[in-house]
């Protein structure tokens, strides 16, 4: 069968909106994500909890952003752009979120395991 199903209906006929990734003029559809434009323009965003093809829960507040205009840093996997938006994913105040938050979780992600599953008790 190659009927296109509502979804893909609605990520094609979505509008283009043109809005600021760390100061560079982007393109994107109303319908993705932050994230997903950052990801195809090369932008590296830390994540957590965001899988593509699951429903984003925002959960783990890794991928915050700072929105010009904005009190506070906004998950950047649940957030859509809007036209002329101006998003920063490397300002201070993203910085020290990411350093008072993140940081000490991946820390702990990335020291080597005590237990290894196929030879038992590391010595």
């Amino acid at each position: 069968m190659n009927a296109v199903t509502r979804a893909e209906l609605a990520q094609i006929e979505a509008p283009t909106v043109k809005f600021s990734l760390n100061g560079k003029q982007v393109e994107g559809r109303a319908n993705e994500t932050v994230l997903q434009v950052a990801d195809r323009e090369g932008v590296e965003i830390p994540r957590l909890c965001y899988k593509p093809g699951l429903d984003t829960a925002g959960n783990c507040r890794c991928c915050m952003v700072e929105i010009k205009g904005e009190r506070t840093l906004a998950p950047s996997c649940c957030r859509t752009p809007t036209a002329g938006m101006e998003v920063t994913t490397d300002s201070p105040l993203r910085r020290r979120w990411c350093w008072s938050c993140c940081r000490p979780t991946c820390r702990k992600r990335s020291t080597p395991a005590t237990t290894s599953w196929t030879n038992g008790p590391r010595s």
